[in-house]
């Protein structure tokens, strides 16, 4: 009878039998979602997928970047509010209008504007996407389903 070997040098490098076809299933459902969607090399190497969630983990900036991958060109701050008050299912009144566009003027156009994924002009009151806005789909198409799934499951329990 031989004798096994244990301890770190025994353990395998690579995934074997059913765990290698899970992860690789996993690699071309992940290339499948991305396919198509990264203008460029260059943008694609610009930002690390920390960078890329902590993004996406704002709901506000999440509003924003789906809006500006509907449309072409530039976005008036009006149009983002009124999408923005669009996606609650409640009535909202004129104080939630004005924090939204507080919001989105003071923290999440500039954050946003400073990565690099939007083009923002203060005094116009204007936002474009950029090269690097097209990065975030695969991404945020994700949390968007995660979102949707969330508030599935939230509504079923009440």
């Amino acid at each position: 009878m031989t004798e096994q070997q244990s301890g770190p040098e025994s353990a395998p490098t690579e995934p074997v039998g059913r765990f290698r076809q899970a992860d690789d299933r996993k690699h071309s459902a992940a290339e499948t979602l991305v396919e198509g969607t990264v203008p460029s090399s260059f943008a694609a190497e610009q930002f690390s997928a920390d960078a890329t969630f902590e993004i996406l983990s704002h709901p506000g900036r999440r509003y924003v970047l789906t809006y500006l991958l509907q449309s072409t060109g530039t976005v008036s701050l009006s149009t983002l509010v009124d999408y923005a008050v669009s996606q609650r299912d409640e009535s909202v009144d004129d104080y939630f209008r004005d924090n939204i566009a507080t919001e989105l003027t003071h923290a999440i156009l500039p954050k946003l504007d400073e990565a690099g994924f939007v083009s923002y002009d203060r005094e116009q009151q204007a936002v474009e996407s950029t090269e690097l806005t097209a990065t975030l789909e695969p991404y945020l198409r994700l949390a968007l389903v995660q979102q949707d799934h969330a508030a599935d499951l939230e509504s079923d329990r009440d």
